[in-house]
């Protein structure tokens, strides 16, 4: 019979966290769905693109690659930063933040590799196109709002 009423209330404590998650919970949740949909999004619209008869090696400026240099890899920021800052609340000892914190910075790291070799390799490849140039110009991973006189 304890056992019982032990597994009832975990089972009630745990159905209850899901209801403490809190404001800046939600907001770190709905952040990771915005990336995930913004991933989705820009994938999708790359893939169409270059199925478009003349369009498999040309330079996809359609939709949110418009607007941003990566929007796939903005996408992906914005939702392992929504997974991280979701995880706050059940860090309960530095060697937790330790992890997840390097975790995180671990993948930033990648994904700032993965935005440099694409962007060289899109400089190869759309290199000679005016507009292209002046796009990289004046556009970073963030849109219009360049990180460094070299992006």
């Amino acid at each position: 019979s304890s056992s019982l009423s032990s597994s009832s209330s975990s089972s009630l404590s745990s159905s209850s966290s899901i209801s403490t998650w809190g404001t800046f919970g939600k907001m770190s949740i709905a952040l990771q769905a915005m990336g995930l949909l913004l991933e989705s999004i820009a994938d999708q619209q790359k893939a169409n693109f270059k199925k478009l008869p003349n369009c498999r090696n040309q330079w996809c400026h359609v939709g949110l690659w418009k607007y941003f240099t990566h929007p796939n890899y903005l996408g992906e920021i914005l939702f392992w930063t929504g997974t991280y800052l979701a995880g706050i609340g059940s860090y309960t000892t530095p060697f937790q933040w330790a992890v997840a914190t390097i975790g995180m910075l671990f993948i930033l790291f990648v994904i700032k590799g993965a935005c440099d070799t694409l962007g060289a390799k899109n400089m190869r490849n759309y290199g000679n196109s005016e507009e292209y140039l002046t796009f990289r110009r004046s556009h970073s991973f963030l849109g219009p709002f360049s990180l460094s006189s070299s992006s």
